[in-house]
């Protein structure tokens, strides 16, 4: 799925800013992703922007800024595939930790 996503996020890639949103593993994402990387991002990430959802309830948002964090295994890994799948990681900004 996200190798999918993958290709369509390739068109964002020239702009600005871009807003992807997908499904994966029963959850909703909607993450924008800017071209460079942001100290308001993600681990230092281009994604300053980040809602994951589950049977419509909100349990991840980040807007610069956790507001709700990853409190799962499974979500901590979804997060960190969207950042590996989409993100521009400085090298120095770059953790093991998703928060």
């Amino acid at each position: 799925m996200l190798k999918i996503l993958k290709k369509l996020f390739s068109s964002f890639k020239g702009q600005e800013t871009g807003w992807i949103k997908g499904r994966t593993n029963g959850y909703k994402y909607c993450l924008k992703a800017y071209k460079q990387p942001s100290v308001l991002g993600i681990r230092g990430s281009n994604i300053t922007a980040l809602e994951v959802w589950k049977n419509d309830n909100l349990v991840v948002n980040y807007n610069r800024g956790w507001d709700i964090t990853p409190d799962s295994y499974q979500l901590i890994c979804l997060v960190n595939d969207l950042i590996m799948e989409y993100g521009i990681i400085e090298s120095d900004a770059c953790t093991s930790r998703v928060m």
